[in-house]
């Protein structure tokens, strides 16, 4: 449950999509970075790790997206995660892996 001092007009709406839509990742994307906006890291490692569940394995946009994002939030470990899903998709297709 979580607190209602910490249920932020951002965190509600993100919940209300994954409510809405349990198998999106990123509806789960959203509320992991809602959640770490909102000071809840435990909550966002639990939505990213649902993100890794959902996603397709083979989705570079997304992983990168994700990382990007993640990263203007200052969610490093987070970032690193996603970075580190892209890396085998850069190299299965024939690509190097970019700096």
């Amino acid at each position: 449950m979580i607190p209602d001092d910490q249920l932020t007009p951002e965190l509600r709406k993100a919940l209300d999509a994954v409510a809405q839509n349990p198998g999106d990742p990123r509806a789960h994307f959203d509320l992991s970075l809602a959640f770490w906006d909102a000071g809840l890291e435990t909550a966002a490692l639990d939505e990213y790790r649902q993100v890794f569940n959902l996603a397709e394995p083979g989705n570079l946009d997304f992983f990168v997206s994700a990382a990007k994002t993640y990263k203007t939030h200052e969610a490093w470990h987070l970032a690193a995660g996603m970075y580190l899903r892209a890396m085998p998709i850069y190299v299965k297709e024939g690509g190097s892996i970019p700096e």
